[in-house]
């Protein structure tokens, strides 16, 4: 219990640390390896714990430092990179960007409900249907949570998380 009260703590550093020291892209995926730990899967997670990056994005090398990180006990990441035509069924969580927003549209119909964490940092594709959407708001990191399809797909993002998103949508 109080390891999770520490990431919490660690998650609100980062956000308020952000302008300061760090760089945004590595405040990033502090948050998406965060978002990662306060979801629930209603699958059971094995070894290792898919996290797919579609193309290529400003996030490729803070994200590859995720790799090893425990997500639950015996549980570790495993960062890789994907395209839209793959099979993305192996994926537990998909993180894309901006330069994918052509293709958005069509990955996630094609996802429809299946239990992938689906993360974002572009603008508005919360709206569209990806669960979570991070932004940068007073040289702060924000994100919007779009409740509604992380239960279309049975997965539970945790009651602590939620609190400090800075929208939840739950339609």
């Amino acid at each position: 219990m109080r390891f999770v009260g520490l990431l919490l703590g660690l998650l609100l550093w980062a956000t308020t640390a952000l302008a300061q020291s760090l760089d945004e892209r590595a405040v990033k995926a502090a948050y998406i390896y965060n978002f990662i730990r306060f979801t629930e899967w209603p699958i059971a997670l094995e070894q290792p714990f898919y996290l797919c990056i579609l193309g290529r994005t400003s996030l490729d090398n803070a994200l590859s430092q995720l790799e090893g990180q425990p997500v639950r006990h015996g549980i570790t990441v495993d960062v890789v990179h994907v395209a839209v035509g793959d099979d993305l069924s192996f994926c537990h969580s998909l993180y894309f960007d901006e330069s994918q927003r052509r293709q958005i549209d069509v990955l996630l119909r094609r996802l429809d409900s299946a239990p992938i964490l689906t993360i974002t940092d572009a603008q508005g594709l919360a709206d569209l249907g990806a669960m979570i959407e991070m932004g940068t708001q007073r040289n702060r990191v924000a994100f919007e949570v779009n409740l509604w399809a992380a239960q279309q797909a049975e997965m539970h993002i945790s009651a602590r998380l939620l609190k400090l998103a800075r929208h939840v949508a739950t339609r």
